[in-house]
């Protein structure tokens, strides 16, 4: 059972406040949008479209998850497309929970050559983080307990992603 813990109209409104946000920050900087799959993918395709700028996008695909857990490893499936050369990227995922996907994400993604890379999640988790971890993104629309979360992305065992709202699992 899912409890609702933001409704669908309060997801919307705050996404939209945060595409405008971005839409200034970037307007007079080569951006690229990067999502992170599979869970970022729901939250990226809104905020994208709420970022009133043109701008190529990549989807790129890690894990630090299996099977419901966080794990130490982070896997790379699927890499970036686009050369990243000289760009400002927005990385943009679903969740800072850990911290270490986001972390080492940033960082393979500086090494291919962005000028500057930002985050912008739909849901801080508050919790601590290690050191190495992203402690906080540059843009988030919620902060909210550390519980499981499902919805807009996130997921149980790949179940509950396309829910529009943000709920926990009871």
């Amino acid at each position: 059972m899912v409890r609702v813990l933001v409704e669908k109209e309060k997801v919307v409104e705050r996404i939209a406040e945060l595409g405008k946000e971005l839409t200034s920050y970037y307007r007079n900087r080569e951006l690229v949008l990067v999502m992170l799959a599979n869970g970022g993918v729901f939250f990226a395709v809104d905020l994208a479209r709420q970022i009133e700028l043109d701008f190529p996008v990549d989807i790129i695909a890690a894990a630090s998850y299996k099977n419901d857990r966080q794990g130490e490893e982070l896997t790379f499936r699927c890499p970036p497309k686009l050369d990243l050369s000289g760009k400002s990227v927005l990385l943009v995922d679903e969740v800072l929970d850990s911290g270490n996907t986001l972390a080492r994400t940033v960082e393979e993604l500086k090494k291919l050559g962005a000028s500057e890379v930002k985050t912008a999640v739909l849901v801080t988790k508050e919790r601590e983080r290690g050191k190495n971890a992203l402690q906080c993104a540059d843009w988030s629309c919620f902060s909210l307990p550390d519980v499981y979360l499902v919805g807009c992305g996130l997921d149980s065992k790949e179940l509950c992603r396309n829910l529009t709202y943000l709920g926990v699992m009871e």
